[in-house]
């Protein structure tokens, strides 16, 4: 074999070893198609985006483009994934019959997996396998974070956590919109001097604020801790098998870790929404008129 197949054909050789590794850590059922196509998306609009943004601005920074660029891209990747979530849910049909458990506070624990709800943690693994590499460039902090997404991913493919995947791998992205905006505005401060564009950043701001209560502390402590407790009861009763038992509870400690940190973060962003909120009303601020 010669030429363009046989090019494609020897890549692939190449490639399958790393893929059956990537495979063995997002575990199963694996997309492989999508992961390569969601990653390599995601790496092509963002070198993209950086060589635009440094065509335009010669002078700023390379770590200042690069940021930028990021956050340019990944805002319509978060609504996109927000969309799936929804969709998700809406296809998701919760049949009873006499073979499904009731959990402890009375919510339907479905034993079984869903192709939306699949589809939709292997595309947030995939994302958020980009955006750790990313991370290593850009925010180291946010490293765990980004890790321990992947692993949350893994655990809401298996049974008895599949039907809460809509929420923690979809939905719960909304969040991340607004917020991006406000860190464009954070990365180039001279957009304030607008008053048109000052509001713009503090409506923004004040949507991410109540986004993220809503979604971040209210609703994801609500469905960790259900999700947690009924998986727990079904551990005790044997319907999830030991082999399980294990990843159920490294599950339940990701969804304590996250909600513990998301409690800080809106601690924090409660005090920004107030700074930003009233830098924008303050008779002292005179931003110009566009």
């Amino acid at each position: 074999m010669s030429g363009w197949p046989g090019m494609m054909e020897g890549l692939r050789s190449l490639v399958a070893p790393v893929m059956e590794g990537v495979r063995s850590v997002m575990g199963e059922p694996f997309h492989e198609r999508l992961f390569l196509e969601v990653v390599g998306a995601c790496v092509a609009g963002h070198l993209a985006l950086f060589t635009h943004i440094k065509a335009l601005s010669p002078r700023m920074p390379t770590a200042k483009a690069f940021a930028l660029a990021y956050e340019v891209l990944v805002a319509p990747v978060f609504l996109y994934m927000a969309w799936k979530g929804w969709r998700a849910y809406q296809a998701f049909e919760f049949p009873i019959s006499k073979d499904e458990q009731l959990g402890p506070l009375g919510l339907l624990d479905l034993l079984w997996s869903h192709p939306a709800m699949d589809r939709l943690c292997n595309f947030c693994q995939a994302f958020y396998v980009y955006d750790l590499f990313v991370a290593f460039a850009k925010e180291p902090a946010m490293i765990p974070h980004h890790v321990m997404m992947v692993g949350a991913s893994r655990v809401a493919k298996m049974p008895y956590a599949n039907y809460t995947a809509y929420f923690f791998a979809g939905i719960v992205e909304l969040s991340n919109v607004p917020l991006r905006m406000v860190n464009i505005f954070r990365m180039m401060p001279s957009l304030r001097e607008y008053k048109a564009l000052a509001l713009i950043e503090m409506l923004n701001m004040v949507v991410f604020a109540l986004l993220f209560f809503f979604l971040r502390i209210f609703l994801w402590g609500y469905l960790s801790f259900t999700l947690t407790m009924s998986a727990e009861a079904h551990i005790r009763r044997g319907v999830i098998a030991k082999d399980l038992a294990v990843a159920s509870r490294v599950g339940s400690v990701l969804l304590a870790g996250f909600t513990v940190m998301q409690a800080y973060w809106g601690y924090k962003v409660f005090n920004k929404a107030v700074r930003t909120v009233s830098k924008v009303l303050s008779p002292k601020a005179a931003p110009k008129e566009d």
